[in-house]
């Protein structure tokens, strides 16, 4: 994570454990995951608290294939969104 003049970048690179042993395989194995909900669940508050510091806040998500960093980014953007959402109407995030 890299905080610099009010902006955050942070980057979530995978789940594949068991991959970053065969690195030699393929490059690409340590990263080849697709992320859960719950995978995602503690970044929802991670990146909800960075924004109250930060002005811009940037999750670069590192998998492979490259859908799956798509769905996993958009996927972490409707859940901010989404907590953002409740608390604005509710007061708390239930």
């Amino acid at each position: 994570m890299t905080t610099v003049d009010h902006v955050f970048v942070g980057r979530l690179n995978g789940q594949n454990a068991g991959g970053w042993a065969r690195t030699l395989q393929s490059p690409a194995e340590p990263v080849a995951h697709t992320y859960r909900d719950a995978d995602l669940a503690p970044w929802v508050d991670r990146v909800r608290s960075l924004s109250q510091e930060a002005a811009e806040v940037h999750v670069l998500v590192g998998t492979a294939p490259p859908d799956a960093a798509l769905a996993g980014a958009k996927a972490l953007a409707e859940a901010v969104e989404a907590a953002d959402e409740a608390e604005a109407r509710w007061g708390y995030v239930p």
